[in-house]
């Protein structure tokens, strides 16, 4: 058990350093953009990214998450998996530029086709050359290949957007050139050609990788349908105004999510591992159970001071936006949820389920939006987006049930659920002299309920901290 949690640990730590400057340095990019950029302009970025987010899975037939399983299948030579994934992959390049046409015919790609397709395939190659890393257990040059995309990007927005000033395609262009820089990285550290020249291309590898990645790829759509399908439908019925406003409200939710997409990134790996070899039922009960309650306790520090930071954070034409953060952070702890159990559902290859589950949560996502979206504007994609969530990691928590039984204190977390949805609410509609109160009085219900949790997650915290202190030294 303690070797067990150690390892996860150390994972999570590792990526935890990489993220921790990437997406931080990402999310304070966001006032430099909301100054250079209106709030239509930077609506249309989104649709533009938002748009190569979702047909990802599509050309690359969601090969990066077939990788990473196979990858780490010790009845596969690692170079094999990667070589014939990159087979897929260039053939969903190609067929990328095919689809022009398709793409042309949506308004909001076609003034931006060329930085729209060179930002998607791009991304394609990104992903499984960094995969490839993790699959060699070279997850520090993982890490610091995160930090190194992050300042390339930081650097070339500086560059592009208040220097050259040459606003949308600057902004597009800066993204272009960090994946190309972050490509050149992986390429030195990873050595995939090795792979390429070395690997084998396996017919039953190749069977296997597509059936399993293939209902990845509904997967990654649906799971993009649920985070952005709101951003079209607003962009229909509201504007690009009105999405330029709702992405920025969407970025502190972002904190969360980093929180999250790092634990997952080291849970998979130790979920899959520890299912290969015990299955300690205990194990899973306890990382779920801190998982959780890490995730509540930040989304409530985050809720309580939303609209204080959101003051300093944006320029005025998009302050406005603090008004949908409080829900939003509360989704982004269902979404964090949800994908906690895509660690056991990968550990038994069961791709299809997770899928099942995603697409539920998409079509949710997509009713709601329509229903709320043209009633109550940005606020209705906030509430379809969190009813979305919460359903869906529901799901997920009794669709698991068949592969692991793992005890959960549901009463716990019933409660803490409540308490949140209580929380948000009052931020919402309350003054902030009385919302602050009511977030202190929050924070002392969640401490009185979980206290012994969070005083063993925060003994663990510092010890890992005073032991990296000490090596450091």
């Amino acid at each position: 058990m303690k070797n067990k949690s150690k390892r996860l640990i150390n994972n999570t730590i590792i990526f935890f350093i990489g993220s921790l400057g990437s997406k931080f340095i990402q999310f304070f990019l966001v006032p430099l953009y909301t100054y250079v950029l209106t709030t239509e302009q930077y609506g249309v970025t989104e649709i533009v990214l938002t748009a190569s987010n979702v047909l990802m899975p599509v050309f690359s037939l969601s090969i990066a998450d077939g990788l990473l399983r196979f990858g780490l299948d010790k009845n596969w030579k690692k170079e094999d998996v990667l070589k014939t994934s990159l087979v897929i992959v260039l053939i969903g390049t190609v067929c990328s530029l095919l689809f022009i046409p398709v793409f042309a015919s949506y308004d909001g790609l076609k003034y931006w086709m060329s930085y729209f397709l060179l930002i998607l395939n791009f991304r394609i190659y990104r992903d499984v050359f960094a995969i490839n890393l993790k699959i060699n257990d070279k997850n520090l040059y993982f890490a610091i290949d995160s930090i190194i995309y992050t300042f390339a990007l930081c650097g070339f927005s500086v560059l592009f957007l208040t220097i050259l000033k040459i606003g949308i395609k600057g902004y597009f262009l800066s993204y272009i050139v960090a994946n190309i820089v972050s490509i050149i990285n992986l390429v030195i550290v990873g050595k995939p050609l090795r792979g390429l020249i070395n690997g084998k291309i396996h017919k039953t590898l190749l069977h296997d990788l597509i059936v399993y990645s293939i209902p990845m790829i509904a997967n990654g759509i649906a799971w993009w349908v649920i985070t952005a399908s709101d951003r079209f439908i607003l962009q229909y019925y509201e504007g690009a105004s009105s999405v330029g406003i709702y992405s920025v409200a969407s970025k502190i939710p972002t904190l969360i999510s980093t929180f999250s997409g790092v634990f997952m990134q080291a849970w998979i790996i130790s979920a899959v591992t520890e299912y290969d070899e015990d299955r300690e039922k205990h194990f899973y009960s306890n990382v779920f159970h801190k998982y959780y309650v890490a995730m509540f306790v930040a989304a409530t520090c985050l809720i309580s001071v939303a609209r204080i930071f959101m003051r300093f954070y944006v320029s005025p034409d998009f302050q406005i936006a603090w008004k949908y953060t409080p829900l939003l952070i509360s989704g982004a702890i269902y979404s964090g949820m949800f994908g906690f159990f895509v660690g056991i559902y990968a550990a038994a290859k069961n791709s299809k389920s997770v899928t099942m589950t995603t697409v539920v949560g998409a079509l949710i996502n997509i009713i709601l939006n329509c229903v709320f979206i043209p009633v109550i504007g940005i606020q209705g994609a906030v509430i379809a987006t969190y009813i979305a969530w919460l359903v869906t990691t529901v799901i997920r928590i009794i669709d698991t049930r068949k592969i692991l039984k793992f005890f959960i204190d549901y009463k716990k977390l019933a409660i803490l659920m409540i308490i949140n949805v209580i929380h948000c609410i009052c931020i919402i509609n309350f003054e902030i002299k009385y919302s602050l109160i009511i977030s202190v009085i929050i924070f002392g219900v969640i401490y009185s309920i979980e206290h012994s949790m969070i005083n063993e997650i925060l003994a663990q915290g510092k010890k890992i901290l005073l032991n990296k202190i000490r090596l450091g030294k």
